[in-house]
């Protein structure tokens, strides 16, 4: 049997038949590609989600410490501190430093969680150390967020200076490296996996910068914190750093005489507290001239505190804000450390008032009682947005001693 044809066109109207049959096919093909597609990017960005909350759980997090320390000590430790690395084998660091500041000498092992598999550096600017897990180290809950820990402490020197800066401190960073939305790529944790030629799978991690801030002077600071736009107290810490030097910060009855400066429109000084150890008193006496917005007292340091230190919680400020708010919309508390043991209307100054002297900042004492030593860093207050919080519909806050809400 064989096909007939009435008229010449019907090849061509089959061939028709044919394409829209071919066509179909096509679009069909091209849809379930496109679907397909879809299907993979959705699981592609499932899994990309899973890698950053550390496989359906926390978030890896790695930061570095912030730390203090006295010119010429030998070394300053910093730690590594890790946190939700449950989940993780191993993490790679990068630190970044100001070679003409630090230069990177060891590292201290903070317990058996973690061994360093191997340490790389890269020029005088930046080191790299890989860390292992020890696969028999206690494995916290996966699923909650955990604690932090500290895995290694990197430890540096200070670099020999001519010539000693003007600032009584200097605060450099030290980097860990490029990040991406938080995320770090050149400092993360990882996974091993059974490629030759990658076997460390990165695991996205959160990371932090840290520092070194190094004293070459002896100065008073004080702590910074936030408000909301109500009438309230606040209390701001202030720190005393103390290089052994003559005409240092404290006598030889290891008292420090603090002069304190504020804006008396919009805050008000209640009260000094000591903080023992290591201040030797809980309450401190104030010589106080609010229309002036200034004040004046003593703090002795106990006796077991080392003659060198830096940055010692001394004190915290008790303050008043009235609830104005300043053109600038932030606050500054500006200590002094006054040389001889100064009160007000004892020294020359200006018009017999202690407190004030030469520039703060001039490196130079005015003559006579009253001189201000160049070493301060006034405490910054700023103004927090009005937010709601349930039980809380003013917008009322506590602030702590660090700023903290």
């Amino acid at each position: 049997m064989s096909l007939r044809f009435g008229k010449k066109f019907r090849p061509l109207m089959l061939s028709r038949c044919v394409r829209d049959l071919f066509l179909r096919s096509l679009c069909s093909g091209v849809a379930v590609l496109s679907l397909l597609s879809i299907v993979s990017l959705a699981s592609l960005a499932l899994a990309d989600r899973a890698q950053a909350a550390g496989a359906d759980g926390p978030v890896p997090a790695m930061r570095l410490g912030d730390e203090y320390v006295t010119h010429p000590s030998g070394t300053v430790e910093v730690p590594i501190i890790v946190k939700n690395d449950h989940r993780t084998d191993g993490l790679r660091i990068s630190i970044d430093y100001d070679a003409g500041l630090l230069g990177y000498a060891w590292y201290r092992p903070a317990g058996f969680v973690w061994r360093v598999e191997r340490v790389s550096p890269y020029g005088p600017r930046r080191i790299t150390l890989v860390l292992r897990r020890n696969p028999d180290a206690p494995v916290a809950d996966p699923d909650e967020d955990g604690p932090e820990s500290t895995a290694l402490y990197a430890v540096f020197y200070l670099q020999q200076r001519s010539e000693l800066p003007r600032e009584f401190k200097v605060r450099t960073v030290l980097s860990v490296g490029a990040v991406d939305e938080g995320y770090g790529l050149d400092t993360y944790f990882f996974r091993l996996s059974s490629r030759e030629n990658d076997p460390y799978q990165p695991v996205k991690t959160v990371v932090r910068d840290g520092s070194v801030s190094i004293y070459y002077r002896d100065g008073v600071e004080v702590g910074s914190g936030a408000v909301t736009r109500r009438e309230q107290e606040l209390t701001l810490p202030l720190y005393l750093s103390h290089l052994g030097v003559p005409q240092g910060a404290m006598d030889a009855s290891r008292t420090a005489t603090i002069g304190v400066d504020y804006d008396e429109i919009f805050l008000g000084l209640v009260g000094v507290e000591g903080r023992s150890p290591p201040s030797t008193e809980e309450q401190i006496p104030v010589a106080d001239d609010p229309s002036r917005g200034r004040a004046v007292f003593r703090i002795q340091v106990a006796a077991d505190v080392p003659d060198t230190f830096c940055r010692l919680h001394v004190a915290d400020l008790r303050c008043r804000y009235t609830g104005e708010v300043p053109p600038e919309d932030v606050l500054l508390v500006e200590p002094r450390i006054l040389l001889d043991g100064a009160f007000p209307d004892e020294g020359a100054g200006d018009g017999g008032d202690g407190v004030d002297g030469a520039d703060p900042d001039s490196g130079e004492s005015s003559d006579g009682n009253g001189a201000a030593t160049p070493g301060r860093s006034p405490g910054v207050l700023s103004f927090l947005p009005a937010y709601f919080v349930r039980g809380n519909a003013d917008s009322s806050v506590t602030v702590g001693p660090r700023g903290r809400l």
